[in-house]
């Protein structure tokens, strides 16, 4: 299926989001996608059983043995789909969140309206544990660093580009989708857990490929408590990841002549403000625990 779009969904938890997920691919107006769930959980679930309930042959499943974490897994899932099709687009998409019915559409036309991006990513409209819209605070900042406004195609390329991408981290990791001639397996970065994305994107963008991002909502973002995000931040996984990203950052960006963006990847400011509002929010709940260890975070942005 050269010219379709291979999505790697990872399953980790919740079968009930799987489904969900599942109900908006096969709703797609197009049918030029196929997908592979990789069940990462390490137990025992019904994520098969689903998966071979919708009796399609442009959906598959596979299973590690054990739980190899995020980037492995992903990576996994890649290769599959290069070892098994012959799609010339690909994306990972988390397996609790849903797709609006023109996604693939779309998707795939951006791909050729712009055959020079590496990358694709899209807009999100925020959902909750029950599928509502969701309200959240980091993710209006998001919209807000979005370069062009929120109603515009915007190019990401070059130092410009990669320092727009550390002050706000505007792009939602799941909704990217890469041209197979662009990028090489494996694409992620295993060693990270919580930064893996922005690791990508920033190699992606210093290595002199360009991304582009469509103003469209058609990626619907769950945010819930059992999310690996919220536990990261809670655990302050998250920052201390972060914090040591920008390092290395600023590092490469001087060797690499990107002035700009080493001088933003130096300051970590939206990394200060993200602790500054998680501190906010622990004084609030009176988490003293939480409070104490965003404090310790905080200070090594110093």
């Amino acid at each position: 299926m050269r010219g379709s779009l291979g999505i790697v969904v990872p399953f980790f938890s919740n079968e009930e989001y799987l489904k969900c997920l599942l109900n908006s691919l096969v709703a797609q107006s197009s049918t030029e996608w196929v997908a592979v769930v990789v069940d990462d959980s390490g137990s025992q679930n019904r994520a098969r059983e689903i998966v071979e309930s919708f009796d399609s042959n442009r959906m598959s499943f596979t299973k590690n043995e054990t739980n190899l974490g995020i980037g492995r897994c992903w990576n996994i899932g890649l290769q599959h789909l290069v070892s098994n099709t012959d799609v010339s687009v690909f994306a990972v998409i988390h397996a609790d969140d849903e797709l609006e019915q023109n996604y693939v559409e779309r998707v795939l036309t951006a791909h050729k309206v712009h055959p020079d991006a590496a990358a694709i990513h899209t807009s999100v409209s925020l959902i909750g544990e029950k599928g509502r819209s969701k309200f959240s605070f980091p993710d209006l900042v998001k919209r807000v660093t979005r370069p062009g406004g929120s109603k515009s195609v915007v190019v990401t390329s070059g130092d410009n580009g990669l320092a727009s991408v550390l002050k706000g981290n505007f792009i939602f990791c799941p909704t990217l989708s890469f041209k197979r001639d662009h990028v090489t397996l494996p694409l992620f970065n295993d060693e990270w857990k919580m930064v893996i994305d922005l690791e990508l994107v920033s190699r992606l963008l210093l290595s002199g490929e360009v991304i582009v991002g469509l103003s469209e909502r058609i990626y619907r973002y769950r945010r819930h408590r059992n999310n690996l995000t919220a536990s990261y931040n809670k655990t302050t996984i998250r920052f201390r990841e972060e914090i040591e990203l920008y390092r290395e950052l600023e590092a490469k960006c001087v060797s690499c002549g990107f002035d700009v963006s080493s001088r933003i990847a130096k300051r970590m400011t939206i990394i200060r403000l993200h602790i500054l509002y998680q501190l906010l929010g622990s004084a609030l709940h009176l988490d003293l625990s939480l409070f104490r260890r965003l404090i310790k975070v905080f200070v090594e942005t110093f």
